[in-house]
């Protein structure tokens, strides 16, 4: 997805440099990144890193495979890294073995992270997402050989021995969050993304306790309880559970990224995203935002979508407005994305709109066809959404 992920952040003065790519950057920032320019220090994620070496990858379009460590919003400080295809190929960063854990991406051609005002690990993530589509050159700072990382103080969970790496398999990209999430990031730490919202949780429900009364009276409505009433009503006597939403950010994020990819099988086709829900997402799964709410696609959509399905016709398919461009207007995600997504935050009226380019001028998929790809993915998509919000639960103190 990592084509998939509005509130769009507009990119800073730079931005017409996002369009070409050149060999090698210039003036200023390219002498800061050769060594030409030598600042008193340089302090980025609390390290000294002047005395570090800078290094040069040459990136090809597509995800980079890095996971960037979200307990530090103020720079881009390298966590570990991730295959970009299913086959396990390595990213071109983690292939050229000069990269190590604990550096610090500190430029894309001609853009300078640490020049102030300095790029935030959110700045640096929209950048990379949205430049995903070109080759560019990243500029790292790199450790000294030996060098260990200093120890901080982890927050207690009790989910904690869940961190890491949660979930294996590679991510690809619509939207790269691949490279961009502070998913890992305490929640306390994290800043605000993308939507708003209370969701119900069959986990979370508490029926209240059964008030006093006569003994035949209690007796006639512990007749009429079923039995799955009877055992929820257990529940009332223990502790109540809420969500680890540290947690559940961080594995909502891991399990979308593993599910996203650039490629289709046989028989799918990519589901329209709106870029806007799709920022309130981010920011909800990386800079602890609120919930990003139901998926709505009502923004795509031409007047009178609201008759959308009255004749019952399986050969309609929606009909969207003019000129909406990928990436500004929507982002494309695969169909298990789309199914997670929709699992987990749920969908509003408007109906699903689909492509099988990527090329939303493209013939439009119809409502049959629509139901017959998530026919294939959404038990499976259900099914983990479930798993993820109950290892989530945790009892309230």
């Amino acid at each position: 997805m990592i084509a998939m992920f509005s509130a769009r952040k507009s990119l800073s003065v730079q931005n017409d440099h996002l369009h070409e790519t050149p060999t090698t950057p210039t003036g200023d920032f390219a002498n800061v990144f050769s060594g030409m320019t030598k600042p008193s220090a340089i302090i980025a994620a609390g390290l000294d890193i002047t005395s570090w070496k800078v290094v040069e990858i040459n990136v090809p379009a597509g995800p980079l495979g890095i996971l960037l460590d979200g307990s530090c919003t103020e720079a881009a400080l390298l966590d570990d890294f991730a295959p970009v295809t299913r086959d396990g190929t390595l990213g071109a960063v983690e292939a050229s073995g000069k990269v190590p854990h604990g550096s610090v991406l500190i430029g894309m051609d001609k853009i300078d992270f640490l020049q102030e005002p300095r790029k935030s690990l959110a700045d640096i993530g929209i950048l990379l997402r949205e430049t995903s589509h070109l080759k560019r050159q990243l500029y790292f700072r790199v450790p000294p050989q030996g060098y260990e990382k200093p120890q901080q103080a982890a927050p207690q969970s009790p989910q904690k021995g869940d961190n890491s790496k949660l979930l294996d398999g590679p991510t690809s990209s619509s939207v790269d969050l691949l490279d961009t999430s502070d998913a890992n990031k305490p929640a306390d730490q994290r800043s605000r993304w993308l939507w708003g919202g209370p969701r119900a949780d069959g986990m979370e429900y508490l029926p209240a306790p059964i008030p006093e009364s006569k003994p035949s009276e209690r007796a006639q409505m512990v007749r009429q309880i079923s039995a799955t009433c009877m055992k929820r009503m257990s529940i009332v006597a223990q502790p109540t559970h809420t969500e680890d939403t540290e947690l559940r950010r961080r594995l909502e994020v891991n399990q979308i990224m593993k599910f996203d990819r650039k490629e289709l099988k046989f028989k799918e086709c990519w589901f329209a995203v709106p870029a806007e829900w799709m920022s309130r997402w981010v920011l909800f799964v990386a800079k602890n935002g609120p919930d990003p709410g139901p998926i709505t696609n009502h923004n795509l959509l031409s007047p009178g979508w609201e008759t959308y399905g009255s004749d019952n016709n399986p050969e309609r398919a929606a009909v969207v407005r003019p000129e909406l461009q990928i990436m500004k207007d929507f982002r494309f995600v695969t169909p298990m994305v789309w199914s997670l997504l929709s699992a987990l935050h749920g969908t509003g009226e408007a109906p699903a709109i689909a492509r099988y380019v990527l090329d939303m001028n493209s013939e439009p998929v119809t409502q049959q066809g629509i139901d017959d790809v998530l026919h294939e993915v959404k038990p499976q998509a259900n099914g983990l959404a479930t798993g993820l919000r109950e290892k989530c639960q945790v009892q309230k103190n």
